[in-house]
């Protein structure tokens, strides 16, 4: 693919975890408009509020201006948060943004007035492999349409983000652990960040898996 350069990645976004990538990347100047593409941006401003990026490891970093970051394309629908969309086309020197924590950018329509519109950033080109654009499916997780074993389900649903969903989800894990049990966890719906699957985890879930482990961001 003509067009690419090799860049070194300041911060690489958690809805990249799958993808394993070095922190540095090829990139070309030739991007697709495609949900899940990994992109590589540059960060344009500071925030004061909504300044974090979930790193690969699950650690929180404030994002400064000049960093250079690796995150995936993808849309969200938040009501107490960003709305944004991936836009028909995409070229290097548009300004996006950084619609959640996770990394997912796009380009957004409407934000909440506690947050402020969300950090913008300047596109650099699209993370490839051998000519090839990478994307969050590229080792996406297998799915069955019958299951051979099945196990008790607790679900939790909620009326919006940010109600407790997790947090109860969690202690209920913990108490099941506590009283022998062995526990999954998933996160069936939502916008792609590890921090709820790693608090599943944290309570005994002896695994937690998300849409995200599907190329989902």
């Amino acid at each position: 693919m003509s067009g690419t350069e090799l860049v070194r990645i300041d911060k690489l976004a958690s809805v990249t975890v799958n993808n394993h990538l070095d922190v540095r990347v090829t990139m070309t100047d030739k991007i697709l408009a495609q949900q899940g593409n990994v992109c590589v941006v540059k960060a344009l401003e500071e925030k004061k509020v909504y300044d974090r990026l979930e790193l690969v490891n699950g650690r929180m970093a404030k994002i400064s201006k000049g960093d250079i970051i690796a995150g995936a394309l993808g849309e969200r629908r938040a009501l107490d948060g960003f709305a944004g969309i991936v836009p028909e086309k995409i070229r290097k020197g548009d300004v996006l943004n950084i619609l959640n924590l996770g990394g997912v950018i796009g380009k957004a329509v409407s934000f909440n007035r506690e947050y402020g519109r969300p950090l913008k950033v300047e596109v650099l080109g699209m993370a490839v492999n051998k000519g090839k654009a990478l994307n969050i499916r590229d080792r996406a997780k297998k799915t069955s349409r019958h299951l051979s074993i099945t196990a008790p389900l607790v679900v939790m649903s909620g009326t919006s983000m940010n109600n407790g969903k997790t947090e109860a989800l969690s202690r209920i894990i913990q108490v099941l652990t506590w009283n022998g049990k062995r526990v999954c966890g998933a996160k069936a719906t939502g916008i792609a960040a590890l921090k709820d699957i790693l608090s599943m985890e944290d309570h005994g879930a002896i695994k937690a898996l998300s849409f995200l482990d599907f190329g989902y961001p």
